[in-house]
């Protein structure tokens, strides 16, 4: 049987040594001078000052962008608010525009109307109610104060601040003051019974009269 065959019984190991190229061994590197290291720790330093200017640099460019981030971001919140606001304050306001118009059309009429009743009311002379026909003169002053009055009614219906007109007290066509109105709620208890005996005290002693009459039959 024959045995494997191996290929390094035949090589010449002196032989292939020496034909392999020989290596110097390294060289050891020269320290550096005072000349070398003061330029690398300028170029060091020169190369921190770019990267802090750079810094600087992108820090502002950073600023810049929030600040326009800031700015877009109000805008929009503006844009959303102001829209919404005046969206709704228009569609009041024509609201209320419409409103006050149909409400100018009414007061006008109901200004118109006073004005009429006015005129009527001037026209009438209370104190000089004369001749043959003073009674149909009386007769229409009544139906145009009652007119005048049905006016008024309307309006203060329709136009609540005519409620703060105070009623002023006028004089009768004679000159004298019509009687102060009696405030019931106003008096004492003693003022009411003084009051009360002032109005049955006639009534009494009529009632009295006729009795005695009544006796002596």
């Amino acid at each position: 049987m024959a045995s494997d065959f191996d290929s390094t019984e035949f090589v010449d190991t002196d032989v292939h040594t020496a034909t392999l190229p020989r290596r110097d061994p390294p060289a050891e590197e020269a320290a550096p001078s005072t000349e070398d290291l003061a330029a690398r720790s300028a170029q060091v330093q020169s190369n921190l000052d770019e990267l802090r200017r750079r810094e600087e640099q992108l820090r502002e460019e950073r600023d810049r962008i929030e600040e326009q981030r800031r700015q877009r971001a109000e805008l929009e919140t503006s844009f959303g608010e102001m829209l919404h606001n005046l969206t709704r304050g228009v569609a009041i306001m024509t609201e209320d525009e419409e409103h006050t118009r149909c409400e100018a059309k009414q007061m006008a009429k109901t200004l118109g109307r006073l004005q009429e009743a006015l005129k009527k009311v001037e026209a009438i002379n209370v104190k000089d109610l004369r001749g043959e026909n003073w009674t149909v003169e009386l007769t229409r002053g009544l139906t145009a104060m009652e007119n005048a009055r049905h006016e008024w009614n309307g309006a203060l219906e329709k136009w609540p601040r005519l409620h703060g007109i105070k009623e002023e007290v006028h004089p009768a066509p004679d000159g004298s003051m019509p009687p102060p109105k009696l405030a019931l709620t106003e008096q004492t208890f003693g003022q009411l019974c003084r009051l009360g005996f002032a109005l049955t005290w006639p009534i009494a002693l009529a009632i009295l009269a006729v009795l005695v009459v009544m006796l002596f039959r």
